[in-house]
C-alpha cells in the first residue's frame, strides 16, 4: 500500500465489498507460539481482532504512515478491471473466539497496523 502511495499521481482504488481479518504476521507468529506452548492440537483461527474491508485497511495504513487517507478511493469488486479482481469471498473474516478462549488475545487490527506501519516507517527512515 505504501509503495502504491509513493506515486502521487497513482489512483489508490480499494474495494469496500471484500471484508476480512487484517493480521500482522508478528501477532500471528506470537499466537502460534502460544498454541505450541499449550500443546494445542486442532483447528483454530489466528487473526488480529476485528474485521475490515480492503478500503479500510488501506486508509489505516496511509494514516499510520502520516499520509492522507483520503487519497484512497472506494470501489467495488465489480468496478475493477477483470485482471484486477481477486477471487475472494465477499466476507472472509475469521472467528477467533476459540483462540481467545485459550487465553490468547491479539490486539485489534487497527492497533496492530498502527504499530507495524510505525515500526516500518521508522526502520525505513534509518536505512534511507
Amino acid at each position: 500500500i505504501l509503495d502504491l502511495a509513493a506515486d502521487p499521481h497513482r489512483s489508490l482504488d480499494f474495494v469496500t465489498d471484500q471484508v476480512g481479518s487484517p493480521t500482522v504476521a508478528g501477532d500471528a507468529a506470537a499466537a502460534l507460539a502460544g498454541l505450541v506452548e499449550r500443546r494445542w492440537v486442532g483447528l483454530v483461527h489466528i487473526a488480529n481482532d476485528g474485521q475490515a474491508s480492503c478500503y479500510e485497511l488501506a486508509q489505516r495504513v496511509l494514516r499510520a504512515a502520516g499520509h492522507d487517507p483520503d487519497r484512497v478511493r472506494q470501489v467495488t469488486t465489480a468496478d475493477l478491471r477483470p485482471a484486477q479482481r481477486a477471487a475472494r469471498p465477499a466476507f472472509s473474516a475469521l472467528d477467533t473466539s476459540l483462540l481467545r478462549s485459550l487465553g490468547i488475545d491479539l490486539p485489534r487490527w487497527e492497533d496492530a497496523v498502527d504499530a507495524f506501519v510505525g515500526d516500518f516507517v521508522a526502520a525505513s527512515s534509518r536505512t534511507a
